[in-house]
């Protein structure tokens, strides 16, 4: 069962792609004119001139979270390299909690939205997406098994489930079920210093397509797959496949 043209706001994370971003951008509102885009600019160029054109459009020029991530290596399975060295460490640990302040705020300011959907520049909007009832978090799962440490570390929290296939990229999830994820993620923080154990087990925490796949486990809840996604990487015919959602775009770059 479909859930019909819920209410959505989108939240795209940019550098300096600046032609991607305004395609990526023009793209979106064809198909949601009205919708509500926050657009946070991590230490790239200054967006704002976009909003002129598209009233609905909010965007911020933020501190560059993500450009230090580039030296952190984690091996062969992600436990190894050199992240657990202490700049890596913050370095990772900034980037978790600009990206949930930034959810914060595009839920905080669009109460009525019910879903949120998070994109990067080349993440590509053909039409309208669909929603599958009792599915809170949509995504590609095309990893899977993270290191043992992870779900050990899930295992001590009651409710929580395995975290086995994630690739929430582009990340797509109900706001309702978040709040409440997010609020087991925030006791746990609190008290167990959930994250730093995390950040401190896995190099990855960084990326959104696995962070938010984490929280959404804390609450019991596992990633769907998102049949409206096609990967240009993964997928050489995309452009001739009617899916609305495509990932890897990156002609503009």
């Amino acid at each position: 069962m479909i859930i019909n043209d819920p209410k959505i706001s989108f939240l795209f994370s940019c550098w300096k792609e600046r032609k991607a971003v305004e395609y990526s951008i023009s793209r979106l509102y064809k198909h949601y004119s009205d919708a509500k885009v926050f657009l946070f600019s991590d230490g790239g160029y200054d967006y704002s001139y976009l909003v002129h054109k598209y009233p609905s459009l909010y965007t911020a020029l933020e501190d560059d979270t993500m450009s230090a991530t580039r030296l952190i290596t984690g091996g062969l399975d992600g436990t190894q390299g050199n992240f657990r060295e202490p700049i890596h460490q913050e370095t990772i640990y900034k980037c978790c909690t600009s990206v949930l302040r930034r959810v914060d705020f595009v839920i905080t300011n669009s109460q009525d939205a019910e879903w949120l959907v998070m994109c990067d520049p080349d993440t590509l909007i053909r039409g309208k997406l669909t929603f599958p009832s009792n599915s809170y978090l949509l995504g590609s799962r095309v990893n899977r098994n993270p290191p043992q440490v992870i779900n050990d570390l899930l295992a001590n929290i009651p409710g929580s489930i395995p975290l086995e296939f994630w690739g929430a990229s582009p990340c797509i999830f109900n706001i309702c079920q978040y709040n409440r994820c997010l609020k087991i993620f925030n006791k746990y923080n609190d008290s167990h210093d959930f994250l730093r154990k995390c950040i401190a087990s896995y190099y990855a925490l960084y990326a959104h397509d696995f962070l938010f796949p984490l929280i959404f486990a804390l609450g019991g809840i596992k990633e769907v797959y998102n049949h409206d996604l096609v990967e240009c990487n993964r997928n050489p015919f995309w452009f001739i496949t009617n899916k609305k959602l495509v990932h890897q775009f990156r002609k503009y770059y």
